[in-house]
């Protein structure tokens, strides 16, 4: 294995094609439910697995980030002034391409947000995540995904569990599940990547993964379920709850699952795979700015989509844009952080 934690650049591109893929035709076509067959069960589990794409850059940042002990303002001039700085560019570029409002609002995802949320509290979620013990790790994430998962159930039966939002920890879930992502995703992160440091014997961690992945299944049948409901009500806003509150347990064993994976056969890989690897997860965050603040996407989806959807439907066009969008914008990031000073910012 090389010094750098390779499972988590790959991580990293897994993460990015999962988010274009939440912005394709693909990602949408569940919600027009015609019959339920093997096919669309099999569409509504890549619908809700591509959900996972965010939280695991908060799992990779709670990796990396959790065990430093930085100073706040070393946080503050090296991580969250570059954060705005990213934010203020798009602003201004959104001003002169498409004349619209020059404010930090204009087209940013709030994953922008969510992230210097994140930094403003990593000092004290790093004082939590260096300092648990192997059975307040397996505390921190049971209460997640019993916690995270119930409210979801509640919403299945009762639509909006007003009751239950008075009774449940923001800490653990909010009304959209992604709200409190910085916090159980990160944090679980850094735990799922530090289980020998916490105490967990290999036979333990085994029985930990065996664990996640029973409850990544289990968790899959629920949102399956969820999904279908919602999409039978013609609500969009509940069909996007569902795929989020469900993914928690699979999320962590995806995440586990590579890091296991990679520690087990990384060194086989030869040399030239972890530096293709590595130089493909430097560009996701620039790739991520693309897509979110950019209509490229779109152009290059409706080529594909005319020249393909003729003989291969309407969703197979979806998955060859993603491939097709991540190899082209990897190549503009590619050439783009060559400029001198753009590589700290993306």
């Amino acid at each position: 294995m090389t010094k750098r934690k390779t499972y988590l650049d790959f991580l990293r591109i897994i993460a990015i094609m999962m988010v274009l893929f939440n912005h394709r035709v693909a990602f949408y076509n569940i919600e027009t439910l015609t019959r339920i067959d093997a096919s669309y069960l099999i569409k509504t589990v890549f619908s809700i697995l591509a959900k996972c794409g965010a939280p695991f850059f908060f799992m990779i940042s709670g990796t990396l980030l959790l065990e430093k002990e930085e100073k706040f303002s070393r946080t503050f001039t090296r991580r969250i002034v570059r954060m705005l700085i990213v934010m203020a560019l798009c602003s201004i570029f959104f001003i002169l391409a498409y004349n619209e409002p020059g404010n930090f609002k204009v087209k940013l995802n709030w994953y922008f947000y969510a992230y210097i949320g994140f930094l403003l509290m990593m000092p004290f979620l790093g004082l939590i995540a260096r300092h648990a013990n192997k059975a307040q790790v397996i505390l921190f994430m049971t209460s997640v995904f019993v916690i995270y998962s119930a409210y979801g159930i509640c919403w299945y039966f009762w639509q909006a569990p007003k009751e239950v939002n008075k009774l449940f920890l923001h800490l653990y879930v909010t009304d959209w599940p992604s709200d409190c992502w910085l916090i159980i995703f990160t944090v679980s992160g850094y735990f799922l990547s530090h289980l020998k440091e916490k105490g967990f014997s290999e036979k333990e961690e085994k029985r930990l993964g065996a664990v996640m992945g029973v409850l990544a299944a289990f968790s899959l049948i629920m949102g399956i379920i969820g999904v279908i409901a919602a999409v039978k009500m013609s609500d969009s806003q509940y069909v996007e709850r569902m795929r989020q509150w469900c993914i928690y347990a699979p999320a962590c064993f995806l995440f586990w699952g590579c890091r296991r994976l990679f520690e087990r056969y990384g060194d086989k890989l030869p040399e030239k795979c972890h530096t293709l690897i590595t130089s493909l997860g430097a560009t996701v965050f620039g790739i991520f700015i693309i897509e979110n603040q950019t209509t490229l996407s779109y152009t290059i989806f409706g080529w594909i989509d005319d020249h393909t959807s003729a003989f291969l439907g309407p969703y197979l066009p979806s998955l060859l844009s993603v491939l097709a969008e991540f190899v082209i914008y990897a190549a503009i990031i590619m050439l783009v952080r060559l400029i001198p000073g753009v590589k700290k910012l993306i």
